[in-house]
């Protein structure tokens, strides 16, 4: 197995370490539950990001959208 190796700025090669070096008195904590809720609520949050968005669609394009003033159209684009 050949040893890798990186530059540095001098030009000199020093050898790649080959496992992750700890740091003294820092330990990671475990990622598992932290990672499952991470992607379960970006899930719920691009779901409901798309509901919004279906309903300013509808809202836009609707017959109903003529009637209303302007400042109600303003108002409805400002909160989306």
């Amino acid at each position: 197995m050949a040893s890798q190796t990186q530059p540095t700025t001098t030009g000199a090669s020093i050898p790649a370490p080959s496992v992750a070096i700890p740091m003294p008195g820092v330990a990671l904590p475990p990622l598992d539950p932290v990672l499952g809720a991470l992607y379960l609520g970006s899930t719920i949050a691009a779901i409901l990001y798309g509901v919004i968005c279906l309903q300013m669609f509808l809202y836009a394009t609707s017959p109903r959208t003529k009637m209303d003033s302007r400042w109600f159209k303003s108002y409805v684009v400002f909160i989306f």
